[in-house]
């Protein structure tokens, strides 16, 4: 059975002969009514300070849930961005070998092609320097030709200009 402060105020007693001092009696029970109503009034602030921290627990232990359950979240995204880094740096990798792969056929096939054209361009050197040979020889033989020519007529030249002398008989 709980004990209030008001039930120790209003609490009666039976007088008897050679009883307790009514007034001390009375006294004492305020000083303890006042002293479990301070009690009381400390269980309950005890209580309610119980409760709020019970309340602050919980809302922490909510917290660490959250955090948790964040913390996992952060790992598998974590992960799963370490996953398409690693698949998009294979694929940059695969497009970057692609393309020097056929950069490399390019090259391949420029070269093809540039060394065709030096055979095609010494091809028409040798023929150009053939008919450049031909042509230089055919210009030494005119040349031949005109100095023979001229050498014939200055011969002619001289002749008529030397003084005709007879020649002695025999």
């Amino acid at each position: 059975m709980k004990i209030a402060p008001m039930d120790i105020q209003q609490k009666q007693f039976h007088l008897r002969f050679r009883g307790f001092d009514i007034r001390e009696v009375d006294a004492f029970l305020a000083e303890v009514a006042e002293e479990v109503e301070a009690l009381i009034r400390e269980q309950m602030a005890l209580k309610e300070d119980l409760h709020h921290k019970e309340m602050d627990l919980q809302r922490l232990r909510e917290a660490e849930t959250t955090l948790k359950n964040t913390l996992l979240t952060t790992q598998l995204v974590i992960e799963e961005m370490k996953n398409n880094a690693k698949k998009e740096a294979e694929l940059i990798i695969r497009e970057a070998e692609d393309r020097a792969e056929a950069a490399m056929g390019e090259a391949h096939r420029r070269l093809a092609q540039v060394s065709e054209e030096i055979v095609s361009l010494k091809r028409e050197k040798r023929i150009f320097m053939e008919k450049l040979r031909g042509l230089i020889e055919m210009h030494l033989r005119l040349l031949e030709l005109d100095d023979q020519e001229e050498a014939q007529e200055r011969a002619k030249t001289d002749l008529r200009m030397v003084p005709h002398r007879e020649i002695p008989k025999g």
